[in-house]
């Protein structure tokens, strides 16, 4: 059994058999065929958002020339292309539907004499999905209380990075914040947690703000595998409680996964993609935010 993931492929299962060579002399394209029965999806349909589907195909040659390459593509890109080594056989693939209104994917099974045949298939997306689409952020490096290069400070708005002057200056905007300290080690925190004074000395300290916004996390078991698959809000929503959210995540370190939600309501994931140094050290997070 071969797996791969590719955009919404989630699955990939080969149930197809060499045959037998044929003495058929019959010229002309191969042919692909929906399978049909229970467990398949053989014409266009509408699925909600993260709803997920299996399309059959059975591939058959010509009588005559061997069977070469499946091609698979999604809106005209191609996607991948299999490696035939039968005359007949059979390929199962299971979709899970993105948040995008028309998905159009065509399957192009061509043989070695480049005779070649196409077939179409269409998801629309339910209009009463309750799941949307994910805005995301590649690499966000943010410094340390001590490191005097990069920010330590963050906000969704912009979205901008601010050093502790400009942080001050702009307190109510204000989401995130990193520091090291001995206690909670590398953290990241928002301006309504309980951050030790010694952290940021002086007026511009955040206890001494006057508007602080609260950030909440959820530590999960989710692994980086599945945040770099989050496509749709709902594989954010449905680890997020607010029962076990906190103020601060605590001890980051690589591949760690969390749930945030901001004090405007966005709901957000963030994987740690590198944690280096302590009081001038920096984090490096990827970021994926529900909805545009």
């Amino acid at each position: 059994m071969k797996k791969i993931r590719l955009l919404s492929f989630i699955a990939f299962i080969f149930i197809g058999m060499g045959l037998s060579n044929s003495c058929q002399k019959n010229m002309g394209p191969p042919s692909i065929t929906f399978v049909e029965g229970e467990g398949f999806v053989s014409q266009d349909t509408m699925l909600m958002v993260g709803d997920t589907i299996t399309i059959g195909l059975v591939l058959d040659w010509n009588g005559q020339d061997k069977l070469k390459t499946l091609d698979v593509y999604s809106d005209d890109n191609l996607i991948r292309s299999y490696v035939i080594d039968f005359e007949r056989g059979e390929y199962s693939f299971m979709f899970m539907k993105s948040p995008s209104e028309e998905e159009i994917w065509k399957f192009t099974l061509i043989d070695e004499k480049a005779n070649q045949v196409s077939q179409i298939f269409r998801m629309q997306k339910d209009p009463n999905s309750i799941y949307g689409p994910i805005q995301s952020f590649g690499s966000l490096r943010m410094g340390a209380q001590n490191n005097v290069v990069t920010p330590g400070f963050f906000s969704f708005q912009g979205p901008a990075l601010y050093q502790l002057e400009l942080a001050f200056q702009n307190q109510e905007a204000i989401d995130l914040i990193y520091y090291y300290d001995e206690t909670d080690l590398a953290c990241l925190a928002s301006p309504g947690a309980n951050i030790p004074s010694a952290i940021f000395p002086g007026d511009e300290a955040p206890e001494n703000w006057i508007t602080k916004n609260t950030t909440t996390f959820v530590k999960t078991e989710l692994t980086a595998e599945y945040f770099e698959d989050i496509f749709h809000d709902g594989m954010i929503i449905q680890h997020f409680s607010e029962e076990a959210a906190k103020r601060k995540a605590k001890n980051l370190v690589s591949g760690d996964v969390y749930i945030f939600k901001t004090e405007s309501g966005l709901l957000g994931a963030f994987l740690v993609n590198n944690q280096e140094g302590t009081h001038d050290g920096e984090l490096d997070i990827s970021i994926k935010i529900a909805g545009e």
